[in-house]
């Protein structure tokens, strides 16, 4: 008998586990009430064909066999489920494989109030059975008569379970969540039992309601444990970390129950002692306790779930040198022959001010390593330790390594108390090092006569023929930082060597001068110094207000690319002043401004004022409004092939409709992790996506709630979803008629989107299919600013009306479109959406190359990709063939991140038609569109795995 039930036990611990890597926690809400209805099914079957086993076996006893029979089936069955799905489970982690102990389990206050709501529910269930059967032996003096009273309760039951797991279970979990399934039980046997307990209370209650009350009870108390506790317990488990779950499940369903039997039976024990209201009344208590054990449950789901997707980072602890324990580490650390350990030492001295800092810095002059002379040199020049001038001047003397010379020569021009004329024949030195640094100290240090001094020799480096001598004069300026000395900048800042102008770009950073951003921004233009620019931008802080401002009202005429730089450049600045400028474009007409207005706003940590809330809950409408009208497209389009294109151009557009929802829904909350459960349930781990899911449905308010999980919630049909956000929306968008393909086409065309990618895709349908009467909205997409639209929009035309436009004025439309799909085709790409392949297709290169030539050889340094769109290319070195490579292949991939020499030579076949794409217009690219970079990262990553098997 106990390894009967050992081995029951073990199936559905197994079971769940299965149910649990199968599915994630949305769908076992809908699934896992159907598993059980089949196990009742199995019971009922069983109960039924009884007799007919019993005559068949010869004997009850015989019954034991065919039931160890039984159960040697249910094992294979669940071990064949296990190898024919083995790709669904979790290949074991070096986490997993260093499994928690039990106590190391239970010290989590979540496990724990798991354990005690399972522990609780099974002793309230015996309890109830025992009161029901004490009731029932009263009232049944005949045991044929009892025992057919219990064959027809359990019949009951069990038929009434079945009917409500297949009808209404897995509703009523979806509609109401796990909140429902975790408490609906505790609140109806504390409901029913109490009214029990007033029956027995009062003195002239007949037995009979009593009895069939107690039924009551059970009959409720026996439903929702198989319909909804059941479910939502294994739906509790999927919140923690994947090697937690199967442990905590084990301890939950194999400890808990018998444990939960134990306590039971000795209740039942003392219980027999004492009249029967006691028993009602200890009923009602624990029940009482399982009710606050499933609200603690609820409340630790909630807080586990945002755990769950939030991105967990390691904070470093305060340093602190108050201690002698922590004084002597840091002495320690400055004597290791580790470079980095005594630089580390000397930067946290510097930090704390520690005033053992002047004598370290001294005695360091003399350390081996020249970086750590250096930065001594630095943290006396910087607290004017006067005191060490001699040993400075001893290291400017006979120091070998030239950086620290120059260093030590710029330090004891701040030491000095007058201008050290005698230094100033190195202001025509031949190292660059020693000009610099004496050009510095005479600058900062020298008073009129170091000024007068250094400023003839930088006026003629600065307009020196040389770049070099140039790049020198922007290290000065950066160097000395003074503001008022800005001008010479101008003119470096258009300097037409890049390494002139990065230089500069730094120089800039440190004065911020305002007389300077119109050059900065000009520089954003640029691959090679966006970076620096972004930096120097970054530096000058608030002082870029009313330039962004004037960017975003579009009055300036900057190109969109910089007006986005601009705004990402604000999140990393912050401040009172950035916040308020932005919040002023928060309804940007754009929807890609937009969309970095709001992630702005929120990386800047901006909390919400009841104005911007106004206008804030105004753009969530309309963008869910839009998300509305995109599905509405897409069933419309959903069911014939010929609008492929246009329905993957609607999806990209929900998507970034979404981040900007979202978006807006972290300013709404802050607290809640709601940007980051946008991008798992973008992410393509299932389990992923039904966390975030579950988090959304149970973190939103109601008024938010139908609208978000009508647009992202993937389970639910299309066509419910279209419903319930048409209801949701019935009386600010009454016109729900259905229109006709025209109608949507010319919507489309005229509406504003986030890309060009999608009035693209309509334009590929009018003119494939000839649809004349849209000619007028053709013209007018012609008239538009984006010049991709214009030249697909004159194509079009030219198809409708050849007469209007001649051929040679039209562009080939359908070449872009095969451009991207070729794209499209290839695994790096595949994951990029199409409007960001428009941007790639435009610098793509359409290259015939005969046969028997060789595009790459070996050894020369990669600079470009190549995609083979007709023909071949052999892959060799210079005794073998490596392989051959056919259409929709690709060749160089690792050139456009990181530039090598070739590994091996490629020569074409035959006759070869190519796509070859530049890795300096790639960069330009991908600084653009840093979404490019993340997915072909991806992409080049599961090559790699594939590649490793």
């Amino acid at each position: 008998m106990c390894l009967s039930v050992s081995l029951v036990q073990f199936a559905m611990i197994i079971l769940g586990i299965q149910v649990r890597q199968f599915y994630d926690v949305r769908q076992i809400k809908k699934i896992f009430p159907l598993i059980l209805s089949a196990q009742i099914t199995g019971a009922i079957m069983g109960g039924g064909l009884i007799g007919f086993f019993t005559d068949w076996v010869g004997g009850t006893k015989n019954l034991i066999g065919l039931s160890g029979f039984s159960m040697v089936l249910v094992l294979a069955l669940l071990f064949i489920s296990i190898r024919t799905f083995r790709q669904t489970w979790e290949k074991p982690t070096l986490q997993q494989k260093n499994s928690k102990s039990l106590h190391q389990l239970i010290k989590r206050k979540y496990v724990v109030y798991i354990l005690f709501y399972q522990i609780l529910a099974l002793v309230v269930n015996q309890l109830i059975d025992y009161a029901l059967m004490e009731q029932a032996h009263a009232r049944f003096e005949n045991s044929a008569d009892l025992a057919q009273f219990l064959g027809n309760f359990v019949a009951l039951a069990t038929i009434l379970s079945l009917l409500f797991l297949i009808f209404a279970a897995a509703k009523m979990l979806t509609r109401f969540g796990i909140a429902f399934g975790l408490l609906v039980n505790p609140y109806t046997v504390i409901f029913t039992i109490a009214i029990a307990m007033v029956m027995v209370i009062m003195p002239d209650t007949d037995a009979s309601v009593l009895f069939y009350t107690l039924i009551f009870s059970r009959l409720l108390a026996f439903i929702l444990r198989t319909g909804t506790t059941y479910t939502s317990m294994k739906a509790v488990y999927q919140p923690l970390s994947s090697h937690d779950r199967n442990s905590v499940e084990t301890v939950v369903e194999g400890i808990g129950g018998p444990l939960a039997y134990g306590i039971a039976g000795v209740c039942l024990i003392l219980l027999k002692e004492f009249s029967f209201s006691y028993t009602l009344g200890f009923i009602l208590l624990v029940s009482v306790l399982w009710l606050v054990t499933a609200i603690l449950v609820h409340r630790h789901y909630a807080k586990a779930l945002e755990k769950s997707i939030k991105r967990r980072t390691l904070d470093t602890d305060d340093i602190s040198l108050q201690d002698e324990a922590s004084l002597e580490a840091i002495t320690g650390l400055l004597k290791s022959t580790k470079t980095t350990e005594v630089l580390f030492a000397l930067e946290v001295l510097e930090k704390l001010e520690h005033p053992t800092l002047d004598e370290v810095s001294i005695n360091m002059l003399a350390h081996s390593e020249a970086r750590v002379r250096i930065k001594a040199l630095n943290q006396i020049e910087h607290h004017k330790r006067t005191s060490a001038l001699p040993k400075v001047c001893k290291c400017f003397e006979h120091d070998s390594n030239l950086s620290v010379k120059a260093n030590a020569l710029r330090v004891i021009c701040a030491l000095r108390s007058e201008y050290a004329e005698e230094y100033a024949d190195y202001l025509n030195s031949e190292n660059p090092e020693l000009r610099l640094n004496v050009m510095v100290g005479f600058f900062r240090y020298g008073g009129i006569p170091g000024i007068i001094a250094a400023g003839k020799h930088f006026e003629s480096i600065t307009h020196s023929q040389d770049a070099q001598q140039r790049i020198l004069a922007a290290q000065v300026l950066e160097a000395v930082s003074f503001s008022r000395f800005y001008h010479p900048l101008l003119s470096l800042l258009k300097d037409e060597s890049i390494p002139v102008r990065i230089a500069a770009l730094k120089a800039t950073g440190k004065m911020a001068h305002p007389c300077l951003f119109a050059a900065l921004i000009d520089n954003l233009d640029s691959v090679h110094t966006r970076s620096c620019a972004t930096n120097a931008l970054i530096k000058a802080g608030e002082g870029i207000v009313d330039i962004v401002d004037n960017a975003l009202c579009e009055k300036a005429g900057y190109p969109i690319t910089t007006v986005l730089q601009l705004v990402r450049v604000c999140s990393e600045i912050k401040g009172e002043q950035i916040l308020l400028m932005l919040t002023a474009h928060v309804s940007h007409p754009r929807h890609i401004i937009r969309y970095e207005i709001l992630k702005a706003l929120y990386f800047c940590g901006y909390k919400i004022s009841p104005e911007v809330e106004l206008v804030l809950h105004e753009n969530f409408l309309a963008e869910a409004a839009q998300g509305l009208k995109i599905m509405r497209m897409l069933e419309f389009f959903s069911d014939n092939e010929k609008y492929a294109l246009l329905k993957t151009a609607l999806l990209n557009e929900m998507n970034q409709g979404l981040k900007r929802l979202f978006l807006i829904l972290s300013l709404f909350y802050p607290e809640k992790q709601f940007y980051i459960a946008e991008e798992q349930i973008r992410s393509r781990q299932k389990e992923q996506q039904g966390l975030a899911l579950e988090f959304l449905d149970i973190s939103l308010p109601k008024k938010l709630k139908l609208p978000i999980m009508a647009l992202v919630d993937m389970n639910v049909p299309m066509k419910s979803r279209v419903k319930s956000l048409t209801k949701y929306f019935s009386r600010s968008l009454p016109d729900t008629r259905k229109p006709s393909q025209n109608a949507w086409l010319a919507d489309i065309l005229q509406d504003n989107w986030t890309g060009a990618w999608i009035k693209i895709a309509v334009l590929r349908v009018i003119e494939a299919q000839h649809v004349v009467e849209l000619k007028s909205v053709v013209e007018s997409a012609m008239a538009g600013e984006e010049i991709l639209i214009k030249e697909c929009a004159a194509h079009t035309l030219h198809a409708l009306s050849p007469e209007q436009i001649k051929p040679e004025k039209g562009v080939n439309m359908l070449s872009m479109v095969e451009k991207i799909l070729h794209l499209k085709s290839v695994d790096i790409f595949s994951q990029i959406p199409e409007d960001d392949l428009l941007a790639i297709a435009s610098i793509v290169e359409e290259v015939e190359v005969p046969a028997d030539e060789t595009i790459i050889r070996q050894h020369e340094m990669g600079s470009c990709l190549y995609l083979i769109v007709d023909g071949g290319i052999r892959i060799h070195n210079e005794t073998k063939t490596i392989a051959k490579l056919g259409v929709g292949e690709i060749l160089g991939e690792m050139s456009l991140l990181d530039p090598a020499p070739r590994s091996a030579s490629a020569t074409t076949i035959r006759d070869s038609f190519l796509f070859r794409i530049e890795k300096e217009d790639f960069e330009v690219i991908m600084s653009n569109h840093y979404e490019i970079a993340q997915c072909i990262i991806w992409g080049l990553c599961r090559r790699l795995r594939q590649s490793n098997g």
